[in-house]
């Protein structure tokens, strides 16, 4: 488990989320899951994020990246729980420290109410 504290205010979180077009492409209550399709400066990703409980299991099925991982907030920090790259588990800290940056992203937009 890799876990992190982010350090980020409010407004940060805002100025950093409006850098992002978020659009909801579906969203299934019974098992919820939503589909996200994100839209920044290198591109245009589509995210599957399902939660259970107070884990969060985010997916990107890419053209030419694939991941999963699942991540949680355990007393104010994020906590990456474990990763998978291409098929390949990533159980090292410092290779699931790789998914940090996208995992922050995702939940500064969670935070803003971008992504819920």
């Amino acid at each position: 488990m890799y876990c992190f504290t982010p350090y980020a205010t409010e407004n940060q979180l805002k100025a950093n989320a409006d850098n992002y077009n978020v659009e909801l492409i579906s969203d299934d209550k019974t098992i919820h899951r939503t589909e996200w399709k994100i839209t920044r400066a290198d591109g245009v990703y589509t995210y599957n994020l399902t939660k259970f409980g107070n884990d969060y299991h985010l997916r990107l099925d890419g053209e030419y990246e694939k991941f999963y991982c699942v991540f949680s907030m355990i007393d104010g920090d994020i906590c990456i729980e474990c990763g998978e790259r291409d098929g390949k588990k990533l159980k090292a800290e410092s290779r699931l420290k790789a998914f940090s940056q996208i995992v922050l992203s995702i939940w500064g937009l969670i935070q803003v109410g971008k992504i819920s």
